[in-house]
């Protein structure tokens, strides 16, 4: 789990949300609500901070906001007090939101809480989704190399059940937990240095079952056992989603889970994608003058 970034990963996961989901502002979604039955409700309160002698009128913050819908989540709606904000969607259903805070006097504080509703689905629902983005190599994710090559090789002969019951036990054992890591490392540096956090074990296993042909993705979110929940950095966690020829399944090398527990795995970003600029550092706070913490 990376628990030591709850001023900043907090602030890029959880700010937003879609006001209201629907097949047409969802396109390339399958969506069918009743299969989405359990509610599930997250909830948390920042503080943004004018650190400055000077008014500021608009105080701008670039976020992550909840994907739309994967196959065990949709988003239905998401209430924000103490701040506007907008909303952008992108073609594999993540959303950026764009939090705007008014009026912020000098040396004053903004308190901004943050409702997310969703419904979960406890078996894994249809996703139309384009196969090749999820099989060719990307940054962190180096199928290509010659040392993913070769380690992969221990899971050629095996029926594709096999293969992804043995990537999630093979990349739990050979990656020990190095607790909190602040950089990304990517699958190459877990299959050669044999340590990470839980980004590293869900690069390795993404890399791994893409260079057997299984379509796979990196993912971020939280995971959420209660219905009702206010959530904290204890909570952030990184996964890994594969297909299985249905529908995408969960599976978290570091903690040993396959196709279990879908309920619990909130995703806030599907990764590896290129994602606008402005997002390398996974959120923008342009004024020089303002802090943000959780609550």
């Amino acid at each position: 789990m990376r628990n030591l970034v709850a001023s900043v990963m907090l602030v890029v996961l959880l700010l937003g949300g879609a006001v209201w989901m629907s097949k047409e502002n969802n396109e390339g979604l399958t969506v069918d609500n009743a299969s989405y039955s359990i509610p599930k409700t997250l909830r948390y309160s920042i503080e943004v901070t004018n650190t400055s002698a000077q008014l500021l009128e608009s105080v701008g913050l670039w976020v992550y906001a909840p994907v739309k819908q994967t196959a065990s989540q949709m988003v239905d709606e998401v209430r924000v007090a103490g701040a506007q904000f907008s909303l952008e969607d992108d073609q594999y259903g993540n959303q950026s939101l764009h939090l705007k805070v008014l009026n912020l006097p000098p040396n004053g504080r903004r308190v901004v809480t943050v409702t997310a509703l969703l419904r979960m689905s406890m078996q894994p629902q249809s996703v139309e989704f384009d196969e090749g983005v999820y099989l060719a190599s990307a940054p962190y994710v180096e199928i290509d190399s010659p040392d993913v090559k070769a380690f992969s090789e221990q899971f050629s002969s095996m029926a594709v059940q096999q293969k992804v019951e043995s990537i999630n036990t093979v990349v739990g054992n050979h990656i020990d937990d190095a607790g909190y890591v602040k950089e990304s490392l990517g699958a190459l540096y877990a299959l050669r240095h044999q340590k990470g956090d839980c980004s590293e074990f869900m690069y390795l296993s993404t890399a791994l079952l893409r260079s057997q042909g299984i379509p796979a993705r990196p993912v971020a979110g939280f995971v959420v056992s209660d219905r009702g929940k206010v959530l904290t950095s204890v909570d952030y966690h990184n996964w890994t989603e594969y297909f299985d020829g249905n529908v995408w399944q969960l599976m978290d090398a570091q903690n040993r889970i396959l196709k279990e527990k879908n309920t619990d795995y909130v995703v806030f970003r599907l990764l590896g994608h290129d994602e606008d600029a402005r997002f390398s550092e996974r959120f923008v706070i342009p004024e020089d003058s303002v802090k943000v913490r959780l609550l």
